[in-house]
């Protein structure tokens, strides 16, 4: 019988189940890899708001490919009009989406139960905690 290597945090979640006593290291470094997708993320503009989504196709990303996705879409967000995000990820990619939307108004996220909650704002006519209500809510709450 073959005792299975111990497993090491890696910080990334879900932790994928691997049969390791049937592979080696190299395999369970390409699983890892076959189950991330590179993160895709749109910016679209309604009324007074650009809305940001991101999804994350297989559920998991790395640091780096989203520092590399998020920096493809960074020259949309500035501007008069803020910026709402939208999508389940973890708390630093809405983090590095938040920095690259700095130089908006006001940034808001999502909130399912109560719509878009502006988290930082730069601009009298938004406060922190404010909801945004708008018409574009329940469409986005279902992602």
């Amino acid at each position: 019988m073959v005792e299975a290597p111990k497993l090491r945090s890696t910080g990334r979640v879900p932790l994928i189940a691997i049969e390791t006593h049937m592979c080696g290291h190299d395999d369970i470094a390409a699983s890892r890899r076959r189950a991330m997708a590179k993160p895709e993320i749109t910016v679209t503009e309604q009324g007074d708001f650009k809305l940001v989504l991101f999804l994350l196709p297989g559920g998991v990303t790395t640091p780096e490919e989203f520092v590399e996705e998020t920096s493809r879409i960074s020259d949309q967000l500035p501007g008069p009009k803020a910026v709402l995000i939208n999508g389940r990820g973890p708390i630093w990619a809405y983090g590095m989406l938040m920095h690259a939307a700095h130089p908006s108004p006001a940034v808001g996220t999502f909130d399912p139960r109560l719509g878009y909650v502006i988290v930082a704002s730069h601009d009298m006519r938004y406060t922190l905690g404010q909801i945004v209500a708008s018409d574009f809510d329940q469409q986005q709450a279902s992602i």
